[in-house]
């Protein structure tokens, strides 16, 4: 008999003995768990991707620079995380934030591995937390952890990394809602709202995710409307207090102070003021230069030629004045409505350019005053990480923020050849989207809602860039994860088809 505490009524050493019992059979879970072949597939997974990154690190420190963004991010972190117009300053946050726990940027290229490593993980628990077979996860682990892309992406300061880990961990967290557990639900929504702090397509990604988790759950609506309410107002608190900010450190609020130069740049090629009525106040944005010999994206968003630079400023350097900003939106949407057929036909080339990224953006083949001014395929993606002239300029900003990091350049010809044959590009990137739109018409009942979640979010993460600015090799890293799960998914639910009607027709008539 368990001896009673008279002030609180309970029975402490029957309490105890539940603890020890419930840490017994966790013990045993663990251990069976341990045994099983997709634990030590996954474990030769993560270890491989460890040695990929420790290597890195030793090869080549503090990091890479030569992409043009980088200095921009680290001047921010330095002088003021809202100091660029055109960029959201949640990257430039975590450098500062990583600088207060060590200052070298080593160390914040350190976290983004981990980062990555965590992101493999939280893909294989997300598809397990979903009642799928516990193999399927490793293809999504797999792709990131030990993803050639995703290994150059995280020694990169850029926003990638952290991006992806957030949109992983909603991801994540959004599956362990569907067992009932509200607090995931908060946890989803303070991880897409950072995920918006960190890049502006979390704006498309937060309501397209909450929206899908949420209808997934079965249940009353109300249970699912206070769901999705819960992971609205988590998103807001990371969302309002960026804003705030915002607007105290620079007198005006919103993501960025010249967000819509990329909206400009997607009509830049296309767009022709004889076939559309510009909006009151716009007409001094048209483009003159005839269609077929105009440059691409970027020279429209960068360059002198582009009539919204030369009226406004370059977008990274000046703070379009009140109104302005807004021109450039209205303008670039009237283009699109007014020459619906051209914007979709610009569109959809940079969609085929996801699988095949040698495609060209133009139907003219043009080029412009720094190439075509298109966004990067893989390989031009690869070069701008050693690109001299941008690394001299980084390293400038390095040695003020970081002056006691020291550099290390040796050869890393072996991990550029890994990057190279593990690009998610050609014949293996169709293959995936293919298996994808199997999962979504072919898969069983109970991995449907999984389906649903994995595919949306792989289509916002894959067209939402495309379709309001351009194709980047860069911008469809974030969706490798979700699109290797989703393809998974589509290739047991074809071998599941199969066993069913091979079981079908060996029944005796």
């Amino acid at each position: 008999m368990a001896i009673i505490d008279k002030r609180s009524g309970k029975h402490p050493v029957g309490l105890r003995t539940h603890a020890q019992n419930y840490a017994r059979s966790t013990l045993q879970r663990a251990r069976h768990n341990a045994r099983q072949p997709e634990t030590v597939a996954l474990t030769m997974i993560f270890l491989a991707g460890l040695l990929l990154r420790l290597y890195f690190m030793q090869r080549w420190r503090p990091a890479l620079v030569g992409f043009p963004d980088t200095a921009i991010y680290i001047q921010a972190a330095h002088t003021g995380i809202f100091q660029n117009p055109l960029r959201v300053a949640g990257y430039a946050e975590f450098l500062r934030l990583m600088h207060g726990i060590r200052p070298h940027l080593s160390f914040a290229i350190f976290i983004q591995h981990l980062l990555g490593l965590a992101s493999g993980l939280l893909l294989f628990g997300a598809l397990r937390r979903a009642g799928l077979p516990r193999g399927l996860g490793l293809a999504p682990a797999a792709m990131v952890v030990l993803g050639g892309s995703e290994l150059f992406i995280e020694h990169a300061a850029l926003t990638e990394s952290l991006f992806i880990f957030l949109v992983d961990l909603a991801l994540y967290a959004i599956v362990r809602t569907w067992r009932g557990n509200w607090g995931w639900a908060i946890l989803a929504g303070l991880a897409l709202g950072c995920a918006t702090d960190v890049r502006t397509l979390g704006l498309v990604l937060l309501p397209v995710l909450v929206v899908v988790g949420s209808l997934a759950v079965s249940g009353a609506w109300r249970s699912r409307l206070l769901r999705a309410a819960l992971m609205v107002l988590a998103a807001a608190i990371p969302i309002g207090g960026y804003l705030k900010a915002h607007e105290e450190a620079d007198g005006y609020g919103g993501f960025t102070g010249s967000g819509y130069f990329d909206l400009y740049g997607r009509v830049g090629p296309f767009a022709n003021c004889a076939k559309f009525h510009p909006p009151a106040g716009t007409s001094q944005l048209c483009i003159h230069i005839p269609v077929s010999q105009r440059p691409g994206h970027d020279a429209w968003e960068f360059s002198s030629i582009s009539p919204a630079v030369r009226l406004y400023g370059e977008p990274d350097e000046t703070v379009p004045q009140p109104g302005e900003n807004s021109k450039l939106s209205s303008f670039a949407e009237a283009a699109i409505l007014g020459q619906p057929l051209e914007y979709l036909k610009y569109v959809g080339r940079d969609l085929i350019r996801i699988v095949d990224p040698s495609y060209p953006s133009s139907p003219y083949g043009n080029k412009g005053p720094t190439g075509d001014d298109y966004g990067a395929a893989p390989q031009q993606l690869l070069e701008y990480y050693f690109t001299p002239a941008t690394e001299q300029n980084a390293d400038r900003v390095l040695s003020s923020y970081y002056p006691t990091d020291g550099t290390i350049h040796r050869s890393v010809s072996f991990l550029i050849s890994y990057e190279r044959d593990t690009r998610v590009e050609g014949p293996f990137m169709a293959l995936l989207l293919l298996l994808s739109l199997a999962a979504v018409i072919f898969a069983p009942a109970a991995a449907r809602r999984a389906t649903l979640l994995f595919f949306i979010c792989t289509v916002v993460l894959l067209a939402g860039p495309v379709f309001l600015s351009e194709y980047d090799y860069r911008f469809t890293i974030p969706a490798f994860g979700p699109l290797a799960a989703t393809a998974a998914i589509g290739a047991w639910s074809i071998a599941h088809r199969l066993q069913q009607r091979r079981g079908r027709t060996s029944v005796p008539s």
